[in-house]
């Protein structure tokens, strides 16, 4: 679970998969650490607390950087889909609830995408059931359309700004596995998937930049590119590949609710 507090301010967000309370200041707490204990954070405004510490030091890069606690909790969640791929990573789902403190609201961003939409893919569900840890039982990929709708509804930053800190990750490299949270299991890729991702996410980045239109028109853009575009055409041939159901249609008629 993920949660977002503002001070002197009304917004906060809580996103299942990981536990972030950020609160957006002018200068924000450092992190503290003990050689074999846990890690201790202190500050007077506020604290972005995650699952990992390159993705709580990526929420407070862009709190520093004058963001609010949106844009912070986009920050946070791009980097723990690189740091923590075993339990959640862009391929996945990120519920959000945004509470409104002036209005005592606590409205949801869903974050999640439907089942393959073909007849042959429901029969062979009928007849076989969901199965478990297969491509087969995949469902659109909620992550990215979620992140794109809690910067425009209530972020102030560009998808370009609240991904650099998980670029700087991803342009460091790392180890071609990652370790399943469930089973503990060690999971070999056998690629090098950071800097495949770092192709995507400079590619949504691209997308953004050179449209034309407002900040929101420009943040659809970085959906429309994932969803509807060519990258969705690759997640089309790699799920087909590997024998999964989804089909480009069924990213394309995709909406964050």
């Amino acid at each position: 679970m993920a949660k977002i507090l503002k001070a002197n301010s009304t917004t906060s967000i809580s996103a299942v998969s990981i536990l972030l309370l950020a609160i957006a200041w002018p200068q924000a707490a450092e992190m503290q650490t003990t050689p074999h204990g846990p890690s201790i954070a202190a500050g007077s405004r506020g604290v972005v607390v995650s699952g990992k510490p390159a993705a709580t030091a990526a929420g407070i890069k862009i709190l520093q950087q004058g963001g609010n606690a949106a844009d912070a909790g986009a920050a946070t969640l791009l980097a723990l889909s690189v740091t923590y791929v075993g339990a959640f990573c862009v391929g996945g789902e990120v519920p959000i609830l945004v509470y409104d403190a002036n209005q005592k609201t606590v409205k949801l961003l869903e974050g999640q995408g439907e089942a393959p939409r073909d007849p042959k893919a429901i029969a062979w569900y009928m007849q076989h059931g969901i199965p478990d840890g297969d491509v087969k039982a995949a469902a659109v990929p909620g992550t990215i359309d979620a992140i794109v709708a809690l910067l425009k509804l209530y972020g102030t930053k560009s998808f370009e700004e609240v991904v650099q800190p998980t670029l700087a990750i991803l342009d460091a490299g790392g180890p071609s596995w990652y370790r399943d949270t469930g089973s503990g299991q060690k999971i070999e890729t056998g690629v090098n998937w950071q800097a495949d991702m770092a192709v995507t996410f400079r590619k949504l980045v691209e997308s953004e930049k050179t449209a034309k239109g407002t900040r929101e028109q420009k943040l659809q853009a970085v959906s429309d590119r994932f969803y509807r575009g060519d990258i969705a055409d690759a997640l089309e041939a790699w799920y087909i590949e590997k024998g999964g159901f989804l089909r480009k249609a069924d990213l394309a008629a995709h909406k964050p609710r």
